[in-house]
């Protein structure tokens, strides 16, 4: 592209706000080819700001208007390119915003008309992890730090989104199709685009790009950071050499992927089948993965995933992003193959209890509540809760065993539970002072547990 925009940057609060104390303007007086946005100074989101994207908004529309119908799509020619560059230069331009140089004006207008408007840059931005556009002018990149900043030029309109998707695709070597609106494609770069092209009637698109995780964590740091004890660390590790089934549930900003990569890594035992709809479930290094694409899984899912699975010897490693991945993992378990771990994103535990519970009711006709939540406990024996604290840090906040179904819910037994003062993240982990009985199980295989750390 020929430039970027300038974004703002924000941190937003628990519930996903963003206050204008938060706010700070990151400028680029850089090459294009440079991939480091810089803090300039602190500001907060004014109408100056409103002002300017509907500036560039009403330049772009002034361009546009002065080719010919359908110049810009399909395969861009040099004659397009000269004429965009000639009538930008010729821009008649009234009285500039504050803050807005003429030259970034025409930068803007360009890379949108002939690049991927403000995505050029976040493309080739290496500490760029995660894109999201919920909106055509509202663009939120995440840093690979954990920063989450707002791009204070987004794009001018819904169609110039489009055509940068449009060209991400072709760019991809998979063009879209005439009428597809649900949208999943992997760059060349590895990034995952996942998009949603709405039919007339949506007040815009959406976009998510994704970066391929290119180093996954261990268990062992996953107890230098904090993230679960020595004791958890040991119980998994065994856990996993058993091919226990173990479910992990995430809340809001939860990292899914650090401790299903921790878990993956401690697996070298066997291949991993992994099925991911949304999220890369373990780096992209890791040589002994099987990657399959969810959305292509189809009815057939199940029988598919137990066939591969046996075949390999593999493990299954599944992201239940939906109800139909929901009935796939629970359908291949049933049909014997262990050792499987699995990810739901759930505001809290029991909220992704219920979900997994509705799932296979509803993909089940005629299936009960009760036998759905006996499916369930039937088909994991761990459960682990991982929660967002405060300053960022990813933590298991409870251990649990799934030990049976009780009237009106799931009988669950705390295994490890972080305690910590109310309003603190500094806290402990307790044992519930009761040896598992998957422990037990385990045990009497074979493998050697010092059941004291059970002990409260």
């Amino acid at each position: 592209p020929a430039g970027t925009s300038p974004a703002l940057g924000s941190s937003p609060d628990a519930a996903g706000r963003t206050s204008s104390s938060q706010m700070r303007l990151i400028g680029r007086e850089r090459s294009p080819e440079e991939t480091t946005l810089s803090t300039t100074r602190e500001t907060a989101l004014t109408a100056g700001l409103i002002e300017q994207r509907r500036f560039l908004a009403s330049a772009v529309e002034r361009v546009t208007a002065s080719l010919d119908p359908g110049a810009l799509d399909g395969e861009l020619d040099s004659r397009v390119f000269a004429r965009v560059e000639q009538l930008v230069n010729q821009l008649d331009l009234p009285k500039l915003p504050e803050d807005l140089e003429l030259a970034k004006v025409r930068d803007y207008v360009k890379t949108e008309l002939l690049g991927h408007g403000p995505l050029g840059a976040l493309l080739v931005d290496k500490s760029m992890l995660a894109v999201t556009i919920s909106s055509y002018d509202q663009i939120f990149v995440t840093r690979r730090s954990g920063d989450r900043q707002l791009v204070a030029h987004g794009f001018s309109s819904d169609s110039a989104l489009r055509r940068a998707v449009s060209r991400l695709c072709r760019e991809a070597g998979r063009p879209l199709e005439r009428g597809e609106e649900k949208v999943e494609r992997r760059l060349t770069d590895g990034t995952r685009l996942s998009a949603l092209l709405g039919p007339p009637g949506f007040t815009s698109s959406m976009l998510t790009l994704r970066r391929p995780r290119v180093r996954g964590s261990s268990l062992e740091d996953l107890v230098r950071k904090g993230t679960v004890s020595a004791g958890l660390s040991k119980l998994l590790s065994y856990c996993l050499r058993g091919r226990v089934n173990l479910l992990l549930v995430g809340g809001p900003g939860a990292d899914l992927f650090g401790i299903a990569s921790a878990l993956c890594a401690a697996c070298d035992d066997a291949s991993l089948m992994v099925v991911e709809e949304y999220e890369d479930l373990v780096p992209a290094e890791l040589p002994r993965a099987i990657r399959v694409n969810a959305a292509q899984l189809g009815p057939q899912g199940a029988p598919f995933l137990t066939h591969a699975c046996k075949i390999q010897g593999a493990r299954l490693i599944i992201d239940m992003a939906n109800s139909g991945l929901v009935l796939s993992a629970f359908e291949t378990i049933s049909a014997g193959v262990d050792g499987v771990v699995a990810t739901l994103s759930a505001a809290s535990l029991s909220h992704g209890m219920w979900r997994l519970t509705a799932a296979l009711a509803a993909g089940r006709p005629g299936l009960s509540v009760p036998a759905a939540r006996a499916w369930i406990t039937g088909s994991f024996e761990l459960v682990l809760e991982l929660v967002r604290l405060s300053d960022g840090r990813q933590r298991v906040q409870r251990a649990l065993e799934l030990v049976g179904v009780g009237e009106d819910d799931f009988l669950l037994q705390d295994i490890f539970t972080f305690v910590s003062p109310p309003g603190s993240d500094k806290g402990e982990f307790v044992a519930a002072g009761t040896v598992p009985r998957v422990v037990e199980r385990l045990m009497a295989h074979g493998y050697p547990f010092d059941t004291s750390m059970f002990k409260q």
